[in-house]
């Protein structure tokens, strides 16, 4: 399986899209994708946009836990886009969406 990652600039922030399920042999696409992203540091915004993914595995969750410390450390912001039961429910379960910010569209990410 692969993983595929559309990166633009909208509205001032970085937005990486994803297209593929995210587990142990993608998930370091989008951490190296994530890291490129932030190559100038983690004071800015980024959307992550999980609408192209359907499964997210532990080293998934890794990637965005490890990230999001590095954003809330220096001031930045990471939103993730998603609005797929199944992907919420895990969110939900390991309670990162108490963590992590989740949000339902790319719209409501950037306002």
């Amino acid at each position: 399986m692969s993983l595929d990652i559309a990166v633009r600039t909208e509205r001032g922030a970085t937005v990486l899209a994803t297209s593929g399920d995210i587990d142990v042999q993608t998930a370091p696409v989008l951490r190296d994708a994530l890291a490129e992203a932030t190559a100038g540091g983690f004071s800015g915004h980024v959307v992550l946009d999980l609408g192209g993914t359907d499964f997210l595995d532990s080293s998934a969750l890794g990637v965005l836990v490890g990230v999001h410390k590095r954003f809330d450390a220096d001031s930045g912001r990471l939103s993730i886009v998603c609005d797929k039961p199944h992907l919420l429910r895990v969110f939900k379960i390991t309670r990162l969406s108490d963590v992590l910010t989740i949000v339902p569209s790319t719209d409501v990410a950037l306002s």
